[in-house]
């Protein structure tokens, strides 16, 4: 089951149908007040975007959501998002620009997904409580605010 309509979707189709794949199903985009709900029933949550020097250099807000169902992640990424995956382990990540790479990774996710479930979903709870939790994140902001500017 594929959620969402990414930069490849079209392609993707087009392969399912080329291959005649039936046992993938392209579900096309949900509105956000859904997403919560259709993430809970994934064993495992994808993310995937091109190599790009601007982009590394972030953190996608889709982990943070990620984050909240504590599902484990495969990330075809690099940068700022795969050392949140990894360094927390929340999941497997493969470099973009390498197809057997990705395709390597995705195989050791599947027995990954099974066997760290309950350490996944722990990882992503104690994110959320700590280097996510907005009001955190405003009284440090406020402090700084106050020391620096004061």
């Amino acid at each position: 089951n594929i959620i969402g309509d990414g930069s490849s979707a079209e392609t993707l189709k087009t392969l399912i149908q080329k291959e005649n794949i039936e046992n993938v199903i392209m579900h096309g985009r949900y509105p956000y007040n859904q997403m919560h709900s259709v993430l809970s029933q994934s064993d495992a949550l994808v993310i995937s975007l091109v190599a790009n020097s601007g982009i590394e250099l972030t953190e996608p807000l889709k982990l943070q959501s990620y984050l909240t169902v504590g599902k484990p992640i495969y990330g075809v990424i690099e940068g700022a998002g795969k050392e949140l995956i990894e360094n927390n382990r929340l999941g497997i990540c493969a470099a973009p620009d390498r197809v057997d790479e990705i395709a390597a990774k995705f195989r050791e996710m599947v027995s990954f997904a099974s066997s760290n479930r309950d350490k996944v979903k722990n990882s992503a709870d104690q994110l959320l409580k700590t280097r996510f939790n907005k009001q955190l994140l405003v009284k440090k902001l406020t402090e700084y605010i106050d020391k620096t500017y004061k």
